[in-house]
């Protein structure tokens, strides 16, 4: 990215205008530049705007096997990946994914005046959004940040809960029953 020249200041008929060309913000007392061009250039270091809610093409990983690692954001910082075809990365990078504190891959939006969270693996499928009733989106593998094609498919909820694992639960309620020995022994 380029660096714009700046105008010299300008008197407007509030102050100064802002020196940046074809913007015609005043700038506050002894400034230069307007408050959005002063904040662009001090999160950027350029005048360019970058929206926040893309994924930049350059963070993500490109496997030799056809798949890529899509970056998965909390504050700005990566925190980790999803498993994504190699095909689908120009889609996927128009928004900027975060990971929900259940694992999945979720990109939040606003759609009138109200945040609606679409989760990847269900973006990926077309598949509508998740209701009673619906079907569900299945991970063969159980890897919720693995969105391949050939590992998530459309299924009714009966057979997404056949392939569940139990490893999770049977191992807090062990050491919830230990726990409880244990008090009891002491």
């Amino acid at each position: 990215m380029g660096r714009r020249a700046l105008l010299p200041p300008v008197p407007g008929k509030d102050g100064l205008l802002c020196r940046v060309p074809n913007c015609q913000r005043t700038t506050p007392a002894r400034g230069h530049l307007c408050h959005s061009h002063y904040k662009l250039r001090n999160r950027n270091g350029s005048f360019e705007y970058q929206p926040k809610h893309t994924t930049p093409l350059s963070d993500v990983i490109f496997e030799l096997d056809g798949t890529a690692r899509l970056p998965l954001y909390c504050r700005g910082v990566v925190i980790s990946y999803s498993l994504i075809d190699a095909d689908d990365v120009n889609w996927a990078i128009q928004w900027r994914w975060t990971r929900t504190r259940f694992g999945y891959a979720v990109r939040v939006t606003k759609v009138r005046q109200k945040q609606r969270v679409f989760h990847l693996h269900r973006e990926l499928l077309q598949a509508p959004p998740f209701r009673r009733g619906n079907d569900e989106v299945d991970h063969f593998n159980h890897d919720r940040l693995d969105n391949r094609r050939r590992n998530i498919r459309l299924v009714p909820a009966i057979v997404n809960r056949r392939n569940m694992t139990t490893e999770g639960h049977a191992a807090r309620r062990e050491g919830r029953l230990r726990a409880a020995a244990l008090r009891k022994a002491s």
